[in-house]
């Protein structure tokens, strides 16, 4: 009864957890791509 009740708290935190990565990632993506390029507005 236990496994149960966690695999389906599990399966209930892994769209956060997949939202949360896909947010780092992105993030993580944009601090890239500034590295190589000025994606500042020039004025």
């Amino acid at each position: 009864m236990l496994a149960l009740t966690f695999g389906s708290l599990v399966m209930a935190g892994l769209p956060l957890l997949t939202a949360v990565v896909g947010v780092g990632l992105g993030v993580l993506g944009i601090e890239i791509a500034t590295g190589f390029f000025d994606l500042a507005p020039r004025r």
